[in-house]
């Protein structure tokens, strides 16, 4: 099945502890809902050795490994 066109992923990264007193938030619109995707948008959003929680959307397996 192919995805709509017309149809964008919006991905949003949000802290669960406050930072300077408030909660960091992060969205992005992704013209596509796969794996390279995500992955670029956690490399430019997310430190290295954070931890990620996530839907079971397939899309999001990459980061396991990243």
């Amino acid at each position: 099945m192919s995805q709509d066109p017309e149809k964008r992923a919006v991905l949003v990264a949000r802290e669960r502890h406050k930072v300077d007193g408030q909660y960091k938030t992060v969205a992005a619109i992704a013209k596509t809902e796969n794996e390279a995707s995500f992955k670029a948008f956690v490399k430019k959003h997310v430190a290295k050795g954070t931890t990620v929680s996530a839907d079971e959307n397939r899309s999001y397996h990459v980061l396991y490994a990243s």
